[in-house]
């Protein structure tokens, strides 16, 4: 007799763990450097991985927009908790990922005083925290004169 298969949705369930608000996604991950989490539909090896958020989006909301992509608006790439999904165009995504404080979270970057900028025009970094490590090293330089 056959083994029953398990139907997609509740082994999607199965690699996932509750965080605070987020639904944390548990099995793998694609790519070394973004981690985006890997789905296979179905128990066929011959068909493809999808993207885990993606997935759930279409089967709980619906097909995702043309030229539109996932957004977690909790900022967590690794929730596939679809009240934290939204399907918005590249740009709406490009932009709430912009850094708003500084690596050292003191400083706001949303500021173009505070904003230090390449010859190409981009945000490179905080002002007040580079003339503060200015200022360091110069102190440690000129003591050990």
């Amino acid at each position: 007799m056959a083994t029953p298969v398990t139907p997609p949705i509740e082994r999607f369930y199965r690699h996932t763990v509750r965080e605070g608000s987020c639904l944390i996604w548990t099995s793998t991950f694609a790519g070394t450097k973004s981690r985006r989490p890997q789905f296979r539909a179905t128990t066929k090896m011959s068909e493809p991985k999808v993207y885990a958020h993606r997935w759930i989006y279409e089967q709980v909301v619906g097909p995702i927009p043309e030229g539109y992509e996932i957004d977690h608006t909790c900022k967590d790439g690794r929730c596939v908790e679809v009240a934290h999904l939204e399907a918005v165009p590249p740009a709406v995504n490009q932009s709430r990922e912009r850094q708003i404080l500084c690596t050292r979270g003191l400083h706001d970057l949303s500021s173009p005083e505070n904003c230090r900028w390449d010859n190409k025009g981009r945000r490179r970094g905080c002002i007040q925290c580079k003339r503060a490590a200015t200022a360091a090293r110069y102190r440690r330089n000129k003591g050990g004169q």
